[in-house]
């Protein structure tokens, strides 16, 4: 709760907007190494699929969050 009450902040969306950082913050937690995986992300420990970093998923949401500001505007 408190990483997306960050995302969010730290975005400066208004609080409604909070279902559009839950898509960055599962994939940042889920690429993120964990100390109980034995250092391993959980997307690598149950898929073997390599983690990205936290940078690309920050990117890839604020694509996504930039096209519905424009969708509801048109």
């Amino acid at each position: 709760m408190r990483a997306l009450r960050a995302l969010v902040s730290e975005f400066q969306m208004e609080f409604i907007q909070w279902p559009t950082a839950v898509p960055m913050l599962q994939s940042i937690l889920n690429h993120s190494a964990s100390d109980r995986l034995g250092g391993l992300a959980p997307i690598t420990a149950m898929t073997l699929l390599p983690a990205t970093t936290a940078l690309l998923s920050i990117v890839s949401a604020v694509d996504i969050r930039d096209r519905e500001y424009t969708s509801h505007v048109t």
